[in-house]
């Protein structure tokens, strides 16, 4: 192997890590969620998903309609995407209503009519 190629191939190394280590982080994640609720849970990636896409939007306004320098720009939708992700930002145009809201576990008395009785018979409460 000669030298140019050892250096390309720690280069391509290096390019590789910072995405190595999302997806190492997000299937960490996603096997910390399914240990603890015994449940495939995939809000995560639409949480984080949707918070890109509010990252790019407000990076993308602030640079183009306030005429903002652009770390600027990036420092407004990083923001705002980051409030989206705590649940800050837009909690007053959607209520108490979540995007995504958790499924009712069997044997919660909140949903009371489903087929979710007790002695496990299945049998629904609404006959």
């Amino acid at each position: 192997m000669s030298e140019s190629s050892l250096a390309y191939l720690l280069q391509q190394a290096l390019n590789a890590a910072p995405t190595a280590a999302l997806y190492a982080l997000l299937a960490f994640g996603y096997c910390l969620s399914f240990g603890l609720t015994r449940r495939a849970d995939f809000t995560a990636g639409a949480l984080f998903a949707f918070a890109g896409q509010i990252f790019v939007f407000f990076t993308a306004f602030g640079y183009d309609a306030f005429r903002l320098i652009y770390p600027l720009a990036l420092g407004i939708g990083a923001g705002c995407s980051v409030l989206h992700a705590a649940g800050i930002l837009g909690h007053r145009a959607w209520g108490d209503r979540a995007a995504v809201a958790p499924r009712p576990q069997f044997g919660d008395r909140r949903f009371a009519g489903r087929d979710d009785r007790a002695d496990g018979t299945g049998a629904d409460r609404r006959r």
